[in-house]
């Protein structure tokens, strides 16, 4: 946020995040990562139906930088 008001004033920091905010933890934990427009490809997921024969899906989610960082 700090980093948004000094970068682009007022507007983008409050107004223009609320209208588009960060949609990933590294775009929190970097800033700079969403003040460029950066995008990256979610990861794939692997083919569960030949891979884990006997795998149940019971949930979905996501993985984001601040749960791996250290």
């Amino acid at each position: 946020m700090v980093n948004l008001l000094r970068k682009n004033g007022r507007e983008r920091a409050f107004a223009a995040v609320l209208a588009n905010p960060p949609h990933t933890t590294r775009q929190i934990m970097e800033p700079e990562t969403y003040l460029s427009g950066e995008k990256i490809e979610p990861m794939r997921v692997p083919a569960f139906g030949r891979d884990f024969k006997n795998y149940q899906k019971f949930d979905i989610g996501a993985m984001g930088e601040f749960d791996v960082a250290c």
